[in-house]
Parts: structure tokens; C-alpha cells; sequence
């Protein structure tokens, strides 16, 4: 009986010990979370008489991005939190800024890289350095932060 009993405890030693070593915490939407740092966007002009893409090198613009939140920083006036939806079996990303409702408030967007505030990007690259999202109006390339 003591022999059964023994066994029981390394066997259950042994199933602690395989278990505890897959807990550990893996990010929700894989290499998208994080802190990207907006090193440049092409966007379309839309205040200019011409349909070109305008190359703009912002200054201090970062994107914060964990569990379907994504966050502009450095903040807005308005605020800066909105949803992002990671779809990665079509390799889409979906922004939603629900505050943005004004032209003032989506031309302070823009200095982000967004085009829109419900905007939905294909990703074009992304892995643990870098991520490039683009869509019909913008293409944005971040590096992680």
C-alpha cells in the first residue's frame, strides 16, 4: 500500500511538473501586441487637388496595441483609445475609433497614419521588429518600440 502511494505522489509530482511548464503567457493577438513606433506612412491627399500618396516621417507618434485596444500616444486631446479586431487567418487588421467623429478629430487621426476611423488594413508584414499595414488610402511601417 505504501509502494501505491508513493508512486501516486511522483506520478502526480511528475503531472505538476508537465503541466506548470506549458502555463505561460503568450500575447492575444501574437506578434500584433505591443508598443510600435510610427516610423512612416504614405497617405493619400485629401486636401490637395491631386490623388497622390504623400510620404510623411512623424515625430514621437507610437501605437500602443493589447487585447483588442489600441492606443495612440501620446494622447490626443479627444482621447485615444480604440478597438482592433486581428483577423489572422485573412491577414487583416480593423481599427475602430468610435470618439473620432468630427473632421478636426480625424485630421488628428491622420498624424497617426489612420486614414479613417473605422479602417481596416491588409498586413503586408508583421513579425517581432516590424509591421506594415495597408490599405486603399495608406500604408503604415512601424518598427516595435
Amino acid at each position: 500500500m505504501k509502494i501505491f502511494r508513493t508512486a501516486y505522489i511522483y506520478l502526480l509530482l511528475i503531472l505538476t511538473a508537465v503541466v506548470c511548464q506549458n502555463c505561460h503567457m503568450v500575447p492575444f493577438n501574437g506578434d500584433l501586441d505591443g508598443y510600435w513606433h510610427v516610423v512612416k506612412f504614405e497617405m493619400r491627399d485629401f486636401d490637395g487637388d491631386t490623388d497622390q500618396m504623400v510620404e510623411v516621417t512623424p515625430e514621437g507618434k507610437y501605437l500602443g496595441i493589447n487585447l483588442g485596444i489600441i492606443n495612440l500616444i501620446p494622447e490626443p486631446y479627444w482621447g485615444s483609445t480604440g478597438e482592433i479586431v486581428y483577423d489572422k487567418k485573412a491577414d487583416k487588421v480593423s481599427v475602430r475609433f468610435p470618439y473620432v467623429d468630427t473632421p478636426d478629430k480625424i485630421k488628428v487621426l491622420r498624424d497617426w497614419g489612420i486614414d479613417d476611423p473605422n479602417a481596416t488594413y491588409d498586413i503586408v508584414r508583421l513579425d517581432r521588429k516590424e509591421m506594415i499595414l495597408k490599405n486603399a488610402n495608406s500604408v503604415l511601417t512601424c518598427t516595435r518600440f
